[in-house]
């Protein structure tokens, strides 16, 4: 009987071939998916405004930290362990400056490399305020763009591989103001003639931008406290003139004011011109002038001759 030998096939050079190309291949893909992935630069922001601004840079890539809470005062904060520790985690930080986070300035003197101030940037719109200046530059939209341009310009350096996303956001963030910015002169236009107060003026950016009446205010400065004359000569124009809107700041007694200036028919409305309650986003930073601008508005159309 005779015995069968089965025979087996060897690849030949082209069989071989293919196999070592599909082996390195596979051994290339298991190396990429172990190595680290480069991190995106982590941007830190002093105050919430500006975190809502470089939120809509940093959109898809990273997320912007927050320095300064919702229970800190930027004049007076005093910087918690975990404040410094975002500090030093941060590739980009973003502030206002001395004039108004006047307690970061020895932090960010270590790490001045890293540090952005929005008060030292190109094109910035800055107001005087009895010889110094005004801190609230995010209530003018001009300067919201200037602040995202200098941010995405400095993010395209530090990560040029997602370069063209700071920039896409960059544009919708533009596109995205040129349209608000046209609803609330149209919102506006009937209003731009009816007196208003204040207590304290943290709303001038917006005031002037949108060429609004400027509204009376006790308090100038920014840190100073109205005093008995300037309070008296508050409560007689707002007589005088039939005012009957004051906007205010949250942390604002509306009693204790009603009582102070003595006008029963004031309306006293609360503006949060910080964006406590946004939460961060892209289209944070608009929301948060849009709710400005509807406060203020609703406020204004209840005054006298409307």
């Amino acid at each position: 009987m005779k015995s069968r030998t089965k025979s087996v096939k060897t690849p030949g050079k082209a069989g071989c071939l293919d196999y070592r190309l599909l082996l390195m291949a596979g051994l290339y893909l298991l190396a990429l998916l172990a190595a680290p992935a480069i991190a995106a630069p982590q941007v830190a922001a002093s105050i919430k405004p500006l975190q809502l601004i470089a939120a809509a840079i940093t959109d898809g890539v990273s997320e912007a930290r927050l320095v300064l809470g919702n229970n800190q005062d930027p004049h007076h904060a005093s910087l918690r362990p975990s404040d410094r520790k975002i500090l030093a985690q941060a590739d980009v930080v973003l502030w206002i400056g001395p004039m108004l986070e006047l307690p970061l300035v020895e932090p960010l003197g270590d790490i001045s490399n890293k540090v952005l101030a929005a008060q030292d940037m190109d094109h910035i719109i800055l107001r005087d305020v009895d010889g110094n200046l005004d801190p609230h530059v995010w209530l003018d939209t001009r300067n919201a763009r200037q602040i995202a341009a200098g941010l995405s310009q400095t993010l395209q350096q530090l990560d040029p591989a997602n370069s063209q996303r700071y920039e896409a956001n960059l544009q919708s963030f533009q596109t995205a103001l040129d349209k608000l910015d046209s609803s609330i002169v149209q919102n506006f236009a009937s209003l731009k003639s009816q007196p208003w107060t204040v207590y304290h003026n943290a709303f001038r950016y917006f005031a002037e931008q949108f060429e609004l009446t400027t509204p009376l205010a006790p308090v100038e400065g920014a840190n100073n406290q109205a005093g008995i004359r300037s309070i008296i000569a508050l409560r007689d124009n707002i007589q005088q003139q039939q005012i009957t809107c004051m906007l205010t700041e949250p942390d604002m007694n509306h009693g204790e004011l009603q009582t102070l200036l003595g006008a029963a028919n004031l309306r006293i409305v609360t503006a949060d011109v910080m964006g406590y309650a946004i939460e961060s986003g892209a289209d944070a930073y608009p929301l948060l002038i849009q709710n400005f601008a509807s406060t203020l508005a609703g406020c204004l159309q209840n005054s006298p001759g409307l």
